[in-house]
């Protein structure tokens, strides 16, 4: 039976929607037209619309309905000719002692701005500085010129045994010049080689530096050494630059982007979503392009950059002059230093904030100054001081926190200064901020002190 014969006998059974008009024509047209050009060893292209399939016998007819139907209809699939095509390149690969690593690396001078922030600011900064920015006093050994910054790019979100880090994003110091170095997994089979390479520059750094790096980065990698029966390197201070970011921001997201938005004032440009990453990566896999990743290349390097001019933006406060800073900013790192211990550093920050933002009349930022300098003067055992800040904030306070307010001042009042008139008055007017049973077990316990303490009245007097 001829094609058009078969065709004609599926589209009457309806199992196959009818062709265009002139289609099944077409098609014996072209099929005829080829098995003369295979016979005869002269090719042509086929009928625009077509695909013209070249048959592996002379003579032969289609092998299967699925032939006969593409020589039918056409293909959706254009043929692209490539061989004039640039091949795209990234990087180089060299054999390691442990295998194949394919690597980039570029080199970047210290006094290269990415955004508004120089490179070498993370270089200069004193390592107190940056005890105080990550609350962790292992960092005051920490060289900041031996720090490694380190972001990876995996094949799945949610972490597990199966994700692997097939990008590994690197940057150090080297005197004048910030090296920035892409580790790139070309296959499962390679991972041994990357994670070698990989510990050999952690051995090297003082401390780890990276964002989300010690909920997510760091154990997927430990999980890697781990799986490839490799030693994990030696354990090395982490700065989190998440954490952070999270203690000295003002409120609203802390996602990498927004904080280069917010604080470098850097945007990028075509930018790839991290929730593709791991598909692309996937289809690389199934088709050895690099191509596909050229993005993922570019996300991951500026991704390690922003981390080095992020670690000197979040400093900066903490090495200028505080009349450098916002005042608002300058609040929240004398709140920082102030969990961090650092007494004399928040002092001088909240005191330049509560007369700066009395001078403006900006009532919010002077009651929040306040209440600090109270906080302060309590650690220091300064009870007159603390009093003072307190009454001065009971002023300006809105009225959600007026009842607090008086609970901590009738707390100073009956405990360190023996008022105890003064301390029950504000401790009626405090009951908010306490559990009902309490507020009215301290009601109780200050009028029986009060009644303790009062001198009875003098009796009548008799002639004797």
């Amino acid at each position: 039976m001829r094609l058009g014969s078969k065709i004609r006998r599926l589209e009457g059974s309806g199992l196959i929607p009818a062709p265009r008009s002139g289609a099944p024509k077409a098609a014996e047209e072209a099929l005829s037209t080829q098995r003369a050009e295979s016979l005869s060893g002269v090719h042509s292209e086929a009928p625009q619309g077509l695909v013209a399939r070249e048959l592996s016998t002379p003579g032969s007819r289609p092998s299967s309905l699925s032939e006969a139907l593409r020589a039918a209809f056409g293909s959706r699939t254009r043929r692209v000719n490539t061989e004039d095509a640039p091949a795209y390149t990234w990087g180089r690969c060299f054999e390691s002692p442990w295998g194949l690593v394919h690597q980039h690396e570029e080199r970047h001078a210290t006094h290269q701005v990415h955004g508004n922030a120089p490179l070498q600011h993370a270089r200069d900064l004193r390592p107190e500085s940056l005890a105080c920015l990550a609350l962790e006093a292992s960092l005051i050994d920490c060289d900041p010129a031996e720090f490694l910054f380190i972001d990876t790019e995996t094949t799945g979100l949610m972490g597990g045994s199966g994700t692997l880090a097939f990008l590994v994003g690197l940057a150090w110091f080297e005197g004048d010049a910030l090296c920035l170095q892409q580790l790139f997994l070309r296959g499962p089979e390679h991972e041994a080689a990357l994670l070698h390479t990989l510990a050999a520059k952690i051995e090297r750094a003082s401390c780890l530096v990276s964002f989300n790096g010690k909920s997510y980065d760091w154990p997927l990698l430990r999980n890697r050494f781990v799986m490839q029966r490799l030693a994990l390197p030696a354990a090395k201070p982490h700065l989190d630059l998440l954490h952070c970011a999270r203690r000295v921001v003002a409120q609203g997201s802390c996602r990498l982007v927004e904080l280069e938005s917010r604080l470098l004032d850097f945007e990028r440009q075509g930018d790839i979503e991290g929730a593709l990453i791991p598909e692309l990566y996937r289809a690389y896999l199934r088709e050895r392009k690099l191509e596909l990743l050229g993005k993922v290349f570019e996300h991951n390097r500026l991704d390690v950059l922003s981390m080095v001019a992020l670690l000197g933006r979040l400093s900066r406060p903490l090495e200028t002059p505080p009349q450098q800073t916002e005042a608002a900013e300058r609040l929240r790192y004398a709140r920082l230093c102030s969990r961090y211990g650092d007494e004399s550093q928040a002092l001088d920050m909240v005191r330049s904030v509560a007369v700066e933002s009395q001078a403006q009349r900006a009532q919010a930022l002077h009651f929040d100054a306040l209440c600090l300098q109270a906080e302060l003067a309590r650690k220091g055992g300064r009870s007159k001081e603390e009093l003072f800040y307190l009454l001065r904030a009971l002023r300006l306070a809105p009225g959600g926190r007026c009842p607090e307010l008086r609970l901590r001042i009738a707390k100073l009042y009956e405990h360190r200064h023996t008022d105890l008139h003064r301390a029950l008055r504000h401790a009626r007017a405090a009951a908010q901020a306490e559990e009902a049973s309490r507020h009215e077990r301290r009601i109780a316990r200050l009028e029986r002190r009060i009644a303790r303490s009062t001198p009875p009245a003098p009796g009548p007097r008799f002639r004797t």
